[in-house]
Order: structure tokens, then sequence, then C-alpha cells
């Protein structure tokens, strides 16, 4: 019995000799998840940022192209409105002439 009281301590010894290289182990388990994690929340803001930047030169480029495409339609609605006039004075010249003609020739 005293032999057993001897060992008691020696097993209670060895178990929590066990216990600490386990929680040691677990311990720098989760440390290197944690490193890997904290690469890839760097990569995942580093992500973010370059949409954050590419969003912000897209909007830019529609806008530029927004306000060229307001240019072009202002410029294509003045082209439609001043082509029928010159059409119009030709048609006028063009009747004037051949009326002209008309006069003359029955004199």
């Amino acid at each position: 019995m005293i032999e057993k009281e001897i060992k008691k301590p020696e097993v209670m010894k060895a178990d929590k000799e066990q216990k600490i290289k386990m929680l040691n182990a677990g311990i720098k388990d989760q440390t290197a998840k944690v490193g890997v994690l904290t690469e890839e929340i760097e990569e995942a803001n580093t992500m973010i940022s370059d949409i954050v930047t590419f969003t912000k030169e897209a909007t830019e480029v529609r806008e530029t192209e927004k306000k060229e495409n307001a240019l072009a339609t202002k410029d294509s609605k003045q082209a439609q409105t001043s082509v029928p006039m010159p059409s119009l004075c030709l048609r006028l010249s063009t009747s004037r002439v051949v009326r002209s003609r008309s006069s003359h020739g029955n004199s």
C-alpha cells in the first residue's frame, strides 16, 4: 500500500506532463492557424482594395463615356436639323433654276 501511495504522485506527474504536452501542441497548432488566417485576411483586404480601385476607375470611365455620348447625341441632333436646311436650299435653288430656264425658253 505504501508503494501504491509512492507511485501515485509519479503517475499524477506523468499524467500532468502528458496534458501539458497536449496543451502545448494545441497552442502551437492554433498559433499556426492564426498565422494562416492573418495572411488570408491580408490577401482579402488587398483584393477588396483592388476591387474598390477598379470600381472607382470603372465609374470614372462610365462617367466620361456618358459625357462623350451626350455630346455625340447633341452633335447628331444638330447634324440632323442642319442637313435638311442645305437640302431644302438645294431644292429651292434647283427649282428656281428650272423655272428660270423654262421662262427663258418661253420668251
